[in-house]
């Protein structure tokens, strides 16, 4: 499966268990002012933030997905199971 973010963000949430989803579309400059101010508030802080630039800049690459059919072919890799289960399996596990 090759989710979008949103899709992604949409089966976290399914996952948690969460009865809804609020997606924003946030324009290129938003996302950076506000890992921009995360970092800033973090340093000041003097701790760590889940919100800085460097998050921001993986959240606004366009795609991360690449192809398993290498790890198929070579290791005989094979999906378990569908990728919400599979989040569910993992929500459970934390």
């Amino acid at each position: 499966e090759y989710p979008t973010y949103h899709q992604f963000g949409w089966l976290a949430a399914q996952a948690l268990g969460r009865k809804w989803f609020l997606p924003l579309p946030l324009t290129p400059p938003v996302p950076f002012i506000v890992g921009v101010v995360g970092q800033i508030g973090a340093r000041l802080r003097n701790k760590a933030s889940l919100i800085n630039l460097d998050k921001m800049r993986e959240a606004t690459v366009a795609s991360w997905e690449c192809s398993p059919a290498k790890a198929e072919r070579d290791l005989g890799l094979t999906h378990s199971a569908p990728l919400l289960d599979q989040m569910r399996e993992t929500v459970a596990w934390y």
